[in-house]
């Protein structure tokens, strides 16, 4: 079976990208699947991507034309069916909304099967124009929908009542090769994620100016880059926070870092399915998180490996830390319960149930 998986591109550090180059790497080892993988730019970055060499690797376009043009003017359709025929393709994941109208079109021109994967939460249109519309294709011609929450599949539930299924992104098995002891006596803070609104990061410089009148004397150090950067740098220095408040920027070694810090916390308003809780409870870091419409609330059992806030509940969120940061048994039981948690998300579950979805399209 040749299946090939269709999105942006491999340039950036988190989200779609990393998600897919994680399954295709490990997909690719079923023996009789054959992975292929179109991207709509040519744009993949060395530093952050390797893939095993049996994944062959396609390109639409040189550079990045809008979907309505690439459509329209640039022979899009055509370009993506010439990539099927040659390579004898079974099945088309158009991996994000954005990606759903080619993968439809062109797998209905060609007569094989098509997967819609949706990564984030479906209730949300505000990403670029006309997601509600790519979304709407995607749900009522594909001849699968993929969702990454229970919430995002009660949605699609709703809208069409079959072949929606849901299947989570998978820990990346590289992490635990980066594993060690957690450490109690770390009084550090995580939060990984693009420097971007929809993190919320704002409210990390409210938390951590409640938690500093309350004695707290720990760190808080943010990984990720994006346009918010000066923004935050302005903030962090009208507060005092310099020495408190870290933007470590993009770094290519994270996992090796996690057991540096005594808890994960995300601020985000809305996500898909956070691969950075997945990653800090396989690190065994207690958890924490605003309870958003999609996703914390299936990696984090509230009081178990961590601690689920109502969304934007800044007060909340700062006790709870405080409270965590103040017991070191706490944070050690909540430590070993994150281990057990990460173990329900394993590659080996999560290439299985795509195995399952590709027989059962390509049978229907």
């Amino acid at each position: 079976m040749n299946v090939c998986f269709f999105l942006a591109g491999f340039l950036k550090p988190g989200g779609i990208e990393r998600v897919v180059s994680i399954l295709i790497n490990n997909l690719c080892k079923e023996q009789d699947i054959k992975v292929f993988c179109l991207c709509y730019n040519k744009s993949i970055n060395a530093e952050l991507y390797h893939f095993n060499t049996s994944i062959h690797i396609g390109y639409l376009f040189e550079d990045t034309p809008s979907m309505t043009n690439a459509i329209l003017r640039r022979s899009a359709i055509k370009k993506v069916n010439k990539f099927i025929k040659n390579n004898k393709i079974d099945v088309i994941i158009g991996c994000g909304a954005l990606y759903y109208p080619l993968s439809v079109i062109c797998a209905k021109l060609t007569g094989i099967k098509s997967i819609c994967w949706e990564h984030t939460n479906p209730t949300t249109n505000c990403d670029y124009r006309f997601q509600k519309q790519c979304r709407q294709i995607g749900l009522f011609f594909s001849n699968a929908n993929v969702v990454l929450s229970r919430k995002a599949l009660d949605f699609y539930n709703k809208k069409r009542k079959k072949n929606n299924y849901l299947i989570y992104n998978p820990v990346d098995p590289d992490l635990y090769n980066y594993i060690q002891k957690y450490d109690s006596n770390s009084s550090r803070i995580i939060s990984v994620g693009r420097l971007v609104k929809v993190k919320n990061y704002d409210a990390v410089i409210s938390i951590v100016n409640a938690l500093l009148k309350d004695g707290w004397t720990g760190t808080w150090d943010i990984y990720g880059d994006g346009p918010e950067r000066t923004h935050l740098e302005r903030l962090i220095l009208e507060n005092g926070l310099s020495d408190i408040v870290n933007l470590m920027g993009n770094s290519n070694s994270i996992y090796s870092l996690y057991h540096q810090y005594s808890m994960l916390v995300l601020t985000s308003n809305y996500e898909g399915f956070p691969m950075v809780l997945l990653e800090g409870a396989a690190s065994g870091l207690p958890l924490i998180s605003f309870d958003i419409e999609t996703g914390p609330n299936e990696i984090i059992i509230d009081e178990k490996n961590g601690y689920l806030l109502k969304p934007n509940d800044l007060d909340g969120m700062t006790k709870r830390i405080q409270e965590l940061s103040n017991d070191d048994m706490l944070r050690k039981t909540m430590s070993n319960e994150s281990i057990n948690m990460a173990n329900n998300f394993t590659i080996q579950q999560i290439v299985k149930k795509w195995r399952i979805l590709f027989d059962e399209i390509c049978k229907s």
